[in-house]
């Protein structure tokens, strides 16, 4: 239910034009912010929340080997790590890494299966000891490791494999997982009638001998790909998923998609915030059984991304306008009370935020979804000061904005505003904006104004981006490329604030 304190007013303001096109009148909106945190605020959100995932088919590229270290990669992911204060947290796993199994003789990184297809998920590949060098290469990063599993008799080269992660990784290990997605393993690579107190008996099994292998370790369990019972959160922990007290989190995985979306359906499918709360509305049960039975249990989500069908798409998934849906996912994230968000990364996928390595006669490359990361991450800052968000619920498909609270009790500090009409700046006309008129009440004096912002929505070239007039690129080597600054100054006059923001951009205000 939206709260009495924030106000959705239409006023009818119009556009004017620089040619004669004709633009449809933007509503004007209004929102009115409490100076301290409201009751329907977030929990406090943890610094590492915008987080990372590699599959295991691609991990190896992101990171370099010993010899080679991928300095770019390591480069793009301090840049986020110094705007929260907080390590990078980083989950290696993923269907291809389930499917894998260890060869200690083996001296490269990875062999494919025959028949293995560029940009697919291979099932059979061997990891060799050079694979797992790569942990070693980003010593800032906190990793959460996957055990396969799917390989039903393979427990001894599984826990051969656990040995080889940790001897790279060390103490920067935050968890294991056992498995990947478990609840698609009946009539897969389980029996028809395969159920979650059998898994749950075999995760034990799994636990046990890593476990008298290596000592007692923390894990992610379960890891899902849906919340469906009885393969849900709820069940598997009744049936003893978490008896030794060793769970530290649970995990979910999201995609927006899982086939073909056109060009013309981008507006409708992914810059669309109606359409994420609605998907995400599924993660409310399991957040609230885990607050009220395992308060100290936290839920991820722990592979998210755009589109599983992702290949050869990068009109429509590797554009500016991903970025602004992946901001969008991610601040509605923390309204929910996920505790965090791993977006998922691998080569030759349309949704990556960066292309690591050469591939397919591509270059490597910082990719349009990759802005979304130092943004959010600036969202949430470096400072000491718990951090809680809410959501300014508008009611609107194609623009969003979140509130965002900082100290005890909680002062308005920041507000994101994402306008999410779909602008093409191919098509000609002038770029459509929206005003967002903000009462703050008396508590703050002056606002900064930065932005998210490129040409068009359609943008697929990075250098083409910038975040308060930054870009990343390769040539850079992973660096910021500072711009022509993008960023506003406005006093607050009454306590009230006026903002407008063009369409398919995001910005950020901070209040002093």
């Amino acid at each position: 239910m939206p709260s009495p304190l924030l106000l959705l007013l239409l006023t009818g303001a119009s556009l004017t034009c620089q040619s004669p096109v004709s633009i449809e009148t933007r509503p004007r909106l209004t929102a009115s912010l409490p100076a301290t945190a409201p009751k329907d605020a977030s929990d406090v959100i943890d610094h590492g929340y915008p987080a990372l995932a590699f599959s295991s088919h691609s991990f190896h590229e992101y990171t370099g080997s010993k010899a080679s270290p991928n300095t770019f990669s390591a480069n793009l992911i301090e840049t986020i790590a110094n705007r929260t204060g907080s390590s990078v947290h980083i989950r290696v796993g993923g269907t291809s890494g389930d499917f894998a199994h260890y060869q200690a003789d083996q001296n490269v990184a990875v062999k494919l299966p025959s028949g293995a297809k560029a940009g697919g998920i291979p099932r059979g590949m061997a990891l060799g000891s050079p694979w797992f060098e790569g942990f070693a290469n980003f010593p800032s990063v906190k990793w959460t490791y996957m055990a396969h599993f799917a390989n039903e008799s393979d427990i001894s080269n599984s826990v051969a494999g656990v040995q080889e992660a940790l001897k790279y990784i060390g103490p920067n290990l935050e968890a294991l997982e056992i498995g990947n997605e478990i609840d698609l393993y009946p009539n897969d690579n389980r029996p028809k009638g395969y159920n979650a107190a059998q898994y749950v008996e075999q995760w034990h099994e799994y636990e046990d001998a890593i476990t008298k292998a290596f000592g007692e370790k923390q894990y992610q369990a379960p890891v899902f790909a849906n919340n469906k019972c009885p393969f849900c959160i709820a069940n598997t922990f009744q049936k003893g998923q978490d008896s030794k007290k060793n769970v530290r989190s649970a995990a979910l995985h999201h995609y927006m998609d899982e086939g073909p979306v056109p060009v013309s359906d981008v507006q409708s499918h992914y810059l669309n915030h109606s359409r994420i709360v609605d998907q995400t509305s599924a993660f409310q049960l399991p957040v609230a059984f885990l607050k009220a039975n395992h308060p100290d249990i936290p839920l991820y989500l722990a592979e998210v991304n755009s589109n599983t069908y992702s290949t050869d798409n990068y009109d429509v998934l590797g554009t500016f306008g991903s970025a602004l849906w992946l901001v969008d996912f991610l601040m509605y994230g923390m309204v929910l009370n996920i505790g965090r968000v791993n977006v998922q990364q691998s080569t030759g996928f349309s949704y990556a935020s960066w292309r690591a390595v050469e591939y397919n006669g591509l270059a490597p490359a910082v990719l349009p979804p990759y802005y979304a990361h130092p943004f959010v991450a600036d969202v949430i800052g470096n400072g000491k000061d718990k951090v809680r968000v809410t959501d300014l619920r508008l009611s609107q498909d194609k623009f969003a904005g979140y509130g965002i609270y900082e100290g005890s009790p909680g002062q308005l500090k920041k507000i994101v505003l994402l306008n999410l009409e779909l602008y093409n700046s191919t098509t000609g006309g002038a770029r459509p904006s929206s005003t967002m008129d903000l009462d703050l009440g008396s508590a703050s004096k002056n606002a900064k104004i930065e932005k998210l912002t490129a040409p068009g929505a359609e943008v697929q070239d990075a250098s083409k981006i910038s975040w308060k007039g930054d870009s990343w690129t390769y040539q850079s080597h992973g660096r910021a490329v500072p711009g022509a600054s993008t960023t506003e100054h406005k006093s607050v006059s009454g306590g009230r604030l006026s903002v407008t923001v063009q369409a398919s951009e995001a910005v950020l205000v901070t209040l002093s």
